[in-house]
């Protein structure tokens, strides 16, 4: 059952209490405004939704950039060395040497990808729009179990106020009695156990 269903059965089950009913949707209109559980629920509901935009953003395409930079140096030497070549005579004990004292090194690359088929990130977006749908069922269920309960406190606070004004009737009545019983013992109508009696 929806929230405004809710309410629509609640002023129907008020619908011989007119004056009761308009108080009961003005204290459900406080609790939303000033009661920390609705805040609590809203913040649960926001948060699964957030997962529908995650489950969009799994299919947006990506940006990398990579970078590398460095200075290194080298030096190689070879001593010993034979040779020969066609024409020439052999050469023995030779020695070959190489360095390099400060080579720069700086690379970079970058890279753009779109996913067009994936059957993982398929099951990811299933999974988030899920959790979403969860989420909003729960916040459902949340609104109406507090309005629920804001309904059984105000009608408890309504039978309260019934039964205290039955109470004050009822004491009011004693003691009219009361006064009634002294005034005709004092007159002599009633003998004084009537006067204790009432």
């Amino acid at each position: 059952m929806t929230p405004n269903k809710m309410l629509a059965v609640l002023a129907l089950a008020l619908g011989s209490l007119s004056a009761p009913a308009a108080d009961l949707m003005t204290i459900w209109q406080a609790a939303r405004l000033q009661d920390p559980q609705g805040r609590v629920l809203q913040a649960a509901r926001d948060a699964g939704t957030a997962r529908l935009g995650q489950a969009s953003a799994l299919w947006q395409p990506t940006v990398g950039l990579q970078a590398t930079a460095g200075l290194g140096g080298a030096d190689s030497r070879l001593q010993g060395a034979e040779f020969s070549a066609p024409g020439m005579p052999p050469t023995r004990d030779a020695s070959f040497a190489t360095s390099v004292q400060a080579g720069a090194l700086l690379r970079w690359n970058l890279a753009v990808s779109q996913p067009l088929h994936s059957a993982e990130r398929r099951a990811q977006t299933r999974q988030l729009e899920l959790l979403a749908q969860a989420a909003n069922l729960e916040w459902e269920a949340g609104l109406q179990d507090w309005m629920l309960s804001t309904a059984q406190r105000y009608f408890d606070l309504v039978l309260a106020d019934h039964r205290l004004t039955l109470l004050l009737r009822q004491q009011a009545a004693v003691e009219r009695a009361l006064t009634e019983a002294r005034d005709r013992y004092a007159l002599g109508d009633i003998p004084i156990t009537d006067t204790h009696e009432a």
